[in-house]
């Protein structure tokens, strides 16, 4: 399972003169990656209340079609659109 590092990526993040997060204090420091987190989850639970599902019109369903749930289908693009919403 591939993992996000907010600490490698915080890392990353300079000015035009090289000055950059990994030069403030720990506090600040601490206080930033908790916001991202923070920021993170919240694009998370966005994007699931955004996104579009449709069930599988090639899942089985049993004789009756109601023995078994149908899989579902989630709209990758209904998740992405969620881009846009974070200002």
């Amino acid at each position: 399972m591939k993992t996000i590092n907010l600490e490698e990526i915080f890392n990353t993040f300079t000015d035009k003169n090289g000055y950059g997060f990994k030069y403030i204090d720990y506090t600040s420091r601490k206080l930033l990656l908790k916001a991202m987190k923070e920021v993170c989850q919240q694009t998370l639970i966005l994007a699931s209340k955004n996104a579009k599902t449709m069930n599988d019109p090639y899942s089985y369903t049993g004789n009756t079609g109601s023995e078994y749930p149908a899989d579902v289908i989630v709209n990758k693009q209904s998740i992405l659109d969620t881009i846009n919403q974070i200002e």
